[in-house]
């Protein structure tokens, strides 16, 4: 085995115009430094340690709210184009789905801000909603 290792050496010092096998080690000593510094910064990152803000990253609380908030946030558009648009159309027109919405639009609202608020309540001094 050793002897194919020499041999191996003797080619890459070949292949890479290298005039020694001193010079040899001293690029494999360059590359294996190289490498470990890869691996420890790839360790780091796995590890969630490469995080650079200045805040720790969102906690899976502050993206519920955040979601939550989101969806509240497109409700109330749905919901009022609901209230003064659709809803008079329907009942205009004497649509049976007028008082059908009505009722599922009205719960579905209360739902979504009791979801609000146990979701507000579960945060901890100094989370915020976010996602990043």
């Amino acid at each position: 085995m050793d002897n194919k290792r020499r041999t191996n050496i003797r080619k890459v010092i070949k292949i890479l115009n290298i005039t020694s096998e001193q010079d040899l080690n001293t690029i494999i000593d360059y590359l294996e430094t190289a490498l470990e510094a890869k691996t420890l910064e790839s360790q780091a990152t796995e590890e969630g340690l490469s995080y650079t803000g200045t805040r720790k990253p969102p906690s899976d609380r502050e993206k519920h709210l955040y979601n939550v908030n989101a969806l509240a946030n497109h409700f109330e558009v749905i919901y009022g184009a609901w209230r003064h648009q659709i809803y008079p159309s329907l009942k205009a027109v004497e649509s049976p789905l007028a008082s059908k919405l009505y009722d599922r639009f009205t719960d579905g609202g209360v739902f979504l801000m009791c979801i609000k608020r146990a979701a507000e309540a579960q945060l901890l001094p100094g989370e915020s909603p976010r996602i990043n």
